[in-house]
């Protein structure tokens, strides 16, 4: 490039790492879709099906004991790799693999697929000289707020089955009664661009950003305690992961020099 009477310069640019969403990642890894069996890029881990066909990483469609995990029997062509992490090179190795298959049909290259976790080498690795399966990574913001807080509110909302006994961390109906309530009190200035809809029966339509509104300001009116009933979070352990949960949200994605995060009484004081 040469800027106008000074003398010309080279741009050197250099991509030090992938941040996308997961199908994105997926299309530029090429790795296996997150539901599949091997789902993970990283990993020989396994995923489980659970009787109404939904994959889960193990442990989480089923209480699972503690304890050291024992890999499963992994790829023959791959057994100089570490039991459970799937290194660099092994990335590039299974990758061979599958695009070696390729040459025998789509069949064989489906069924390699399956087997190794990948459908070939990622054109980002192959056509950087410096590239490595390393670069991808998932957004924090991604992963905290379409992770861990809509998994967290998913919860607490989430429908139990007539007759069961009520669990702690699911919220009661007099609770999710006063939330509802309390939608129709809530009026969002021009700032937030975006309208709030319930917590309780209307998340199917957010985005990273409602999670965040919601998170940072929403919650604080919509969580407080209702005079003459009490906690709308009903119990104590609830009360605590959210106000972790919320914290570390913030110190992530809007830090304050104060590092004071109030709470949703002392907010409201």
């Amino acid at each position: 490039m040469r800027a106008p009477g000074a003398a010309p310069f080279t741009h050197r640019v250099a991509v030090s790492g992938i941040a996308a969403d997961t199908p994105a990642q997926r299309k530029l890894s090429r790795w296996l879709a997150h539901n599949a069996y091997r789902g993970c890029g990283w990993c020989w881990l396994q995923s489980q099906r659970s009787s109404d066909n939904v994959q889960f990483w193990g442990g989480y469609a089923a209480e699972a004991p503690a304890g050291p995990y024992t890999p499963g029997e992994q790829p023959q062509a791959l057994k100089f790799v570490c039991d459970t992490c799937v290194t660099d090179e092994a990335q590039r190795c299974r990758a061979r693999e599958v695009l070696a298959a390729s040459a025998n049909g789509a069949a064989a290259a489906e069924r390699a697929a399956q087997q190794f976790g990948c459908h070939g080498p990622s054109p980002i690795v192959e056509g950087l000289p410096y590239g490595t399966y390393d670069m991808f990574c998932l957004p924090v913001a991604h992963a905290l707020l379409l992770g861990l807080a809509k998994d967290f509110l998913s919860l607490i909302f989430s429908a139990g089955k007539r007759g069961e006994p009520r669990p702690w961390w699911r919220l009661p109906s007099h609770s999710r009664a006063i939330i509802s309530a309390r939608t129709r009190c809530i009026t969002c200035t021009d700032d937030f661009q975006r309208s709030y809809s319930c917590v309780c029966t209307a998340r199917g339509h957010w985005v990273m950003e409602d999670y965040f509104h919601f998170v940072e300001t929403l919650s604080l009116p919509i969580f407080a305690s209702e005079p003459g009933y009490g906690e709308v979070l009903t119990d104590a352990r609830l009360r605590d992961l959210w106000t972790h949960l919320r914290r570390a949200v913030l110190i992530l994605l809007r830090p304050l020099d104060t590092g004071a995060y109030p709470t949703a009484e002392e907010a409201a004081a």
